[in-house]
């Protein structure tokens, strides 16, 4: 469990998750202008359900591909900040309350002024 928690905590991980998504963006785009039906032909459809009739037709394997690698970025953020937030707990000497203070400070704030 740890080496998959270090897995998706790395920094590394982001910045290759960002590059892969930047790369399946592009390729989809290029996909897109060679096939223009396919994206008026998803406007009026359910995503996924739309998606799956297109894929013998079509070359949009590569929504998918987006689809995964955005969750996965996702995943790596989430797992970053817990991580972060908890080693600064940690190596804080005045405990948790303090925190929970600073955070309903700089977050919950805001909605009280408005």
């Amino acid at each position: 469990m740890k080496k998959l928690w270090g897995f998706f905590s790395s920094l590394g991980l982001t910045v290759v998750l960002a590059i892969l998504i930047c790369i399946a963006a592009v390729l989809g785009s290029l996909i897109t202008i060679s096939y223009p039906s396919v994206m008026s032909y998803l406007d009026h459809r359910v995503l996924v359900y739309g998606l799956y009739e297109l894929c013998g037709e079509y070359q949009i394997y590569w929504i998918f591909l987006l689809i995964i690698l955005i969750t996965l970025l996702a995943v790596n953020t989430f797992v970053c900040t817990v991580d972060k937030v908890s080693n600064i707990i940690k190596k804080r000497q005045r405990g948790v309350g303090c925190c929970l203070m600073w955070f309903m400070l700089v977050f919950l704030s805001p909605l009280a002024v408005t």
